[in-house]
């Protein structure tokens, strides 16, 4: 995963465990599809979607499912890359918080 600070991502090494049905699924997956967007149209429930601002993927992608999802919303999260729970979690879990308490 990538990670805005190099130093917390050497922290994370590969899975030390391999799985037959893991790669059993993604392999299906990959042979299959595993594009929901049209599916993910119908979606009535609130959602947040947190992106790092330093994320290898580019912001256009969390706005591209905002389009998709009608009850959703986009934050970001400054100084984080993919993992902004691990990166900077005292601006992540706040969120989080905040939304899971919003009726």
């Amino acid at each position: 995963a990538w990670f805005a600070d190099r130093a917390l991502g050497a922290m994370f090494g590969p899975p030390r465990a391999t799985s037959d049905t893991g790669a059993a699924v993604a392999s299906h997956i990959r042979r299959h599809g595993y594009d929901w967007r049209a599916r993910m149209t119908n979606l009535a429930t609130p959602t947040l979607l947190v992106h790092g601002v330093r994320d290898l993927l580019p912001a256009t992608v969390a706005t591209e499912w905002l389009a998709l999802l009608t009850h959703a919303r986009v934050v970001t999260i400054p100084d984080a890359g993919h993992m902004p729970f691990w990166e900077q979690p005292e601006s992540f879990f706040p969120l989080v918080d905040e939304f899971l308490a919003t009726p």
